[in-house]
């Protein structure tokens, strides 16, 4: 809302990022999405994300002129439409009138994201359950662990990431990667990576991003994650707490 106040006030567009919050609403009950704070809103349907086409993403937005503009840069800046034709011709004839791409998802993909559509609220339970899960566990290691902060809204949970304080996340990470355990870090600061840093970008440039991701560790957070595996993750998580605890004599 703060936001959606500063672009009005400055005739600014906004485009939202939400790959990452299929079916989260904001504290006002609004579905992300529903473009109430934004002129766009983003959204992916990459494999691992919460509801998936196999690969491509979508666009929504409440704006006719938008919603034409996109639709002709999605097909090679190719429109149909005559009534904003530059010139007259039989039933033939179409024109690019920008230069567009070929960003269209197929058939095929259109199909499996209305399948996935219909699941998301199931997929979203199975989510906010076993975050739930381990919110209780992890709440008795607070002096260990910073918990994902609470959300005023629905959240999403495509993620379940927790910081660590004592400063043993490659080792709590490699103890559970050892354990079978697929846990993840999201993310590196993307100016740490070489395409950046050759443009002269380095390290302290974030310190509150760096310091984050020093911390972070992710948990396995997907819908086929039974009680036996949760409680597994917890117990293993919570062994290599204790683990590295004692080997750096803290």
């Amino acid at each position: 809302e703060a936001i959606k106040k500063i672009a009005d006030e400055n005739e600014l567009i906004i485009i939202e990022d939400a790959c990452h919050a299929h079916g989260a609403r904001y504290a006002s009950g609004e579905k992300v999405g529903s473009c109430s704070y934004s002129d766009m809103t983003v959204f992916s349907f990459h494999p691992l994300k919460n509801m998936t086409t196999a690969e491509g993403g979508m666009i929504t937005t409440n704006d006719p002129e938008l919603y034409e503009r996109l639709l002709m840069l999605r097909t090679h800046g190719i429109t149909k439409d005559n009534s904003g034709f530059t010139a007259h011709h039989e039933d033939y004839y179409y024109e690019m009138q920008v230069l567009g791409y070929n960003y269209r998802l197929n058939d095929l993909q259109c199909a499996l994201g209305i399948s996935q559509l219909a699941k998301l609220d199931r997929f979203l339970e199975k989510r906010e359950d076993i975050a739930k899960e381990y919110n209780t566990a992890f709440m008795e290691m607070e002096d260990r662990v910073i918990l994902p902060p609470d959300s005023q809204g629905n959240h999403s949970r495509h993620l379940y990431v927790l910081q660590l304080r004592n400063g043993m996340r490659d080792q709590v990470f490699r103890h559970l990667r050892d354990q079978g355990i697929g846990v993840q870090v999201h993310y590196i600061p993307v100016y740490l990576f070489p395409y950046y840093k050759q443009m002269g970008y380095r390290e302290g440039l974030c310190p509150h991003g760096e310091e984050y991701f020093e911390r972070a560790i992710s948990l396995p957070m997907h819908t086929l994650l039974e009680r036996p595996d949760r409680e597994r993750v917890i117990d293993e998580f919570s062994k290599a707490l204790k683990l590295c605890s004692c080997k750096s004599g803290k």
